[in-house]
């Protein structure tokens, strides 16, 4: 339709290569209204499609068709007068209201925002305008009807609002609501109620994001740490690492100088995101300071918590005893409190650090599939893939065993609503497990979707592990340069302590390389590695 109305004005238009994604773009802002887009497109007489997507922040202005003979709708703005004024009052204003709201809502967020005593003062209102097609309804999230107001309707919601007088007042009612929403769910991000607190934020996640990110430039310390907690953990297992930490570190400067519960939560969560962004100081500091905090003010819950998280980044920065201390002391705490929940995390950990520390003793099976339990019965899967993925470098137990454990951790990753962090692990740990059995292809294909979910993700630490792996395949297969490149690349961006399974499975790798290429020639293309950004590293990856 675009390219249709674009030809009619300017001689010679048609889609290509220079233009195709600004026009796309045009379409999706635009919502796929046909009115809007011939509008749009016919400005193409005197600008580019680049300069139009530019110009759509001010679209009622831009899409306006003075010339034409039409007596209705000459106008996008004119369009969505005629569907505004013939609603009721009271819908108008509810529209104007929610035109706050930046993505999917549910009825109980419209209920806040336009301060309904109801619940069915609230259906009908939001009936209403879905009648109007003013709102749209989309499918329900574990069991809630969500609604959403498409980009141009809200636009023009907006502007009524700040016509009115009153958006500073929704607003203030918008970004209260989502802070008490994460004020409640606090709890929940301590155990077994976790996945359903994730899924509850995540399915309005642009929404608590814009009034966290509003109470931040406003100066609202205490309001933006009660969102940190709940929000940090959505960020972080729902693969949004760089967002999150761009978003806890400019709080956590606001913050400096209290001692309260709050910013030891944020210090907590903050810690346990920059790990997977390989930021190991930064989380070493964070989490001591929280630790700090939670024994001064006798929080033994948010202590054990914060416990586990340092004996976490201890034993993968290659500190056992430390790691070893804090993870007991977590586990003593939670068994003294009756934190069940909270004893899956050090129990695992502590089995994962002695087993990285090269112990191979029997009990740690027992004491991974006694955590693996834990985490099944209060539904927390990322744990479980956690335990798996220790489980399925116990060679010793065989291969039927560790294809087992991989390929549940790839059937979790990929179900649907399962945390984006996990995903590659599964990748990770089966592509291992196929390799020894033979799937060069497989576990090649493995190790690439790996790569492909830790960009996505920006889980730099994941990153590194599977440069190592595709180093490693390289090697067993005669690729020798490509192996010293990427073992250099792996190496310079993998910073967590090496499993000694992953030792053991290199080793021959780069010998082959080296006696292939002999010790100079190797040497020069690891460095080469070496200086590979991460996406020059990853792109390398996957260019077979």
């Amino acid at each position: 339709l675009f390219e249709t109305r674009a030809a009619a004005v300017s001689h010679g238009f048609a889609l290509d290569e220079t233009n195709r994604i600004s026009v796309s773009s045009i379409c999706q802002h635009l919502d796929g209204m046909p009115l809007a887009i011939e509008l749009a497109a016919a400005r193409a007489g005197v600008l580019s499609p680049a300069e139009i997507e530019s110009h759509l922040v001010r679209r009622f202005a831009l899409l306006s068709d003075q010339p034409s003979q039409r007596v209705v709708h000459r106008s996008l703005r004119a369009s969505m007068d005629w569907s505004y004024d013939i609603l009721p009052a009271r819908d108008r204003q509810a529209f104007d209201a929610l035109g706050i709201f930046e993505g999917p809502f549910s009825a109980a967020s419209a209920k806040s925002v336009l301060e309904l005593e109801s619940d069915v003062e609230t259906i009908d209102v939001v009936s209403s305008l879905v009648d109007a097609s003013l709102l749209q309804t989309m499918s329900p999230v574990e069991g809630a009807s969500l609604y959403r107001m498409l980009e141009t309707p809200r636009l023009f919601a907006r502007d009524r609002l700040v016509e009115s007088g009153q958006w500073d007042v929704v607003v203030e009612r918008h970004d209260s609501h989502y802070g008490d929403a994460c004020r409640r769910l606090r709890p929940a991000f301590f155990g077994r109620e976790r996945v359903a607190g994730q899924q509850e934020i995540q399915s309005e996640i642009a929404d608590h994001q814009v009034a966290f990110d509003r109470l931040v430039a406003r100066g609202e310390i205490t309001a933006s740490l009660e969102m940190a907690w709940p929000l940090g953990h959505v960020w972080l297992f729902g693969g949004r690492l760089v967002d999150g930490e761009r978003r806890l570190g400019t709080l956590l400067d606001a913050s400096i100088g209290l001692e309260d519960q709050l910013r030891a939560d944020a210090l907590t969560v903050a810690s346990f995101l920059a790990v997977y962004r390989q930021q190991f100081d930064q989380a070493i500091a964070w989490v001591d300071e929280a630790i700090r905090i939670y024994r001064s003010i006798a929080d033994e819950q948010g202590l054990a918590y914060a416990l586990a998280r340092r004996g976490h980044v201890a034993f993968v920065n290659g500190d056992g005893p430390t790691a070893m201390a804090m993870l007991r002391e977590s586990l003593d705490i939670c068994q003294k409190i009756g934190y069940a929940d909270g004893t899956a995390w050090p129990l695992t950990l502590l089995a994962q650090a002695r087993r990285w520390s090269g112990d191979e003793s029997p009990e740690i099976k027992d004491m991974l599939e006694d955590g693996r339990t834990r985490f099944i019965a209060m539904g927390e899967i990322y744990g479980q893939v956690h335990a798996d993925i220790v489980l399925s470098t116990l060679s010793e137990e065989g291969d039927a065993f560790r294809l087992r454990h991989s390929e549940e951790m790839v059937r979790l990753g990929e179900q649907p609503g399962a945390d984006r962090l996990i995903q590659s692990a599964g990748f990770h740990a089966l592509a291992y497990v196929a390799w020894d059995a033979g799937e060069l292809d497989r576990a090649e294909g493995l190790n690439r979707a790996a790569a492909r979910s830790d960009l996505e993700t920006g889980a730099t630490v994941n990153t590194g592990l599977a440069l190592l792996q595709a180093a490693t395949f390289a090697g067993l297969r005669g690729q020798a340069e490509r192996a010293a490149t990427l073992f250099g690349a792996g190496d310079t961006h993998f910073a967590m302590r090496k499993a000694p399974f992953q030792d053991r499975v290199a080793r021959p790798a780069i010998e082959s390389a080296k006696e292939t290429l002999g010790p100079d020639r190797y040497r020069e293309l690891y460095e080469q590695g070496i200086h590979l950004s991460v996406d020059d590293a990853t792109a390398l990856l996957l260019n077979r």
